[in-house]
């Protein structure tokens, strides 16, 4: 069994062992998303034994601000996720489990999810970003600026004293 089109799968099939294993290629939008693009995946629902795993791996282009220098940048990501599939959970601490009640999986939702928390919490347009400066705002990453260094206050009568 191929998924080539659908992002909502039934896996009714998959649970009941009628069907060992599901592959899939797909790519899809994540609708009025602001980040990504269209998403990309391939991978496959494997019945092993009565315990359904999914394999996932992914690719994007995201679109974000430098968190340094503020300038608009895009880059390609990508991931994988290995999930446990379940029909019900036997306790509440199976928190590593995805719950499937009505066993349809929504795809570009898991994705979604899976790309976000796996984003890093630092995006950089590059890791040499520079930054921006911190008195005058412009982008050191293009070239200096011509301010000075600011004296600690502190540390005044001390510089006074170097410069004579």
């Amino acid at each position: 069994m191929v998924l080539d089109g659908g992002v909502s799968v039934d896996l009714r099939k998959i649970f009941n062992n009628s069907e060992r294993s599901l592959s899939f290629d797909t790519s899809f939008s994540l609708g009025e998303d602001p980040f990504f693009d269209e998403v990309r995946v391939e991978g496959c629902i494997l019945n092993r034994g009565g315990v359904v795993t999914l394999e996932a791996k992914f690719s994007t282009v995201f679109d974000f601000e430098c968190h340094r220098c503020l300038e608009k940048t895009s880059r390609r990501y990508t991931g994988k996720t290995t999930r446990t599939l379940v029909l019900k959970l036997d306790s509440d601490e199976d928190t590593d489990l995805l719950l499937l009640p009505d066993a349809v999986l929504d795809l570009p939702e898991l994705i979604r999810e899976e790309m976000f928390l796996q984003l890093p919490s630092l995006l950089l347009c590059r890791d040499d970003c520079k930054g921006l400066c911190h008195q005058c705002g412009a982008n050191l990453n293009v070239g200096e600026c011509s301010c000075t260094t600011p004296i600690d206050p502190r540390l005044e009568k001390l510089a006074s004293i170097i410069d004579n």
